[in-house]
């Protein structure tokens, strides 16, 4: 029930796939958070990694991906939160839906900070002016989502305190039907 999350932003997928392609395959496939569609075990392809001290049941991969555009002084702000199948990983022997849901929860963090950044940007870059005000924005969400999906772990001990687990399903569910406008679509 424990979780190890790799934190990517476009410019880290842009030099990691243009450095290797081996790297490129495994970025080149990926699930965009969607309402409808929850996580499964088969989504979880990549190879166990053993090498963790704390033995690790399944490690999600996922990122919040964010691109920038602009045209005459007009732009245009891409966000998405995304899963990667081919760098999130379960033991097979691990197949309880109470784990699933745990990892499902930190895509839905994911998710949750994929809003945040659309509602502030969308209020507070009007322009392609508004770049250093852009940059502040991402800059403090990744961090804060960073922290927030660590502190999920550390709060439910990955899981195992269900009690903490259930607060924290609770809570995640509330924040993103707060932030509904800002979805992913």
């Amino acid at each position: 029930m424990t979780n190890r999350f790799i934190i990517l932003c476009l410019l880290v997928l842009v030099s990691i796939t243009n450095s290797s392609s081996l790297a490129s395959n495994k970025f080149a496939k990926f699930i965009v958070w969607n309402e409808n569609r929850k996580l499964t075990w088969n989504d979880f392809n990549a190879k166990p990694e053993r090498s963790y001290t704390n033995m690790e049941e399944a490690q999600t991969v996922s990122s919040i991906e964010v691109g920038y555009t602009s045209t005459n002084k007009k732009i245009e702000i891409t966000i998405a939160a995304k899963f990667y199948p081919n760098l999130s990983w379960h033991y097979s022997n691990i197949n309880s839906s109470y784990i699933l849901q745990h990892e499902q929860l930190h895509f839905d963090i994911t998710e949750l900070y994929a809003r945040m950044m659309r509602k502030q940007i969308s209020e507070q870059v009007k322009s392609s002016k508004d770049k250093s005000k852009y940059n502040s924005i991402v800059k403090k969400i990744m961090n804060n989502w960073d922290n927030e999906q660590n502190a999920y772990d550390d709060q439910t001990n990955h899981g195992a305190n269900k009690t903490e687990q259930l607060k924290w399903e609770n809570n995640i569910q509330l924040r993103l039907a707060e932030l509904d406008n800002y979805k992913s679509k």
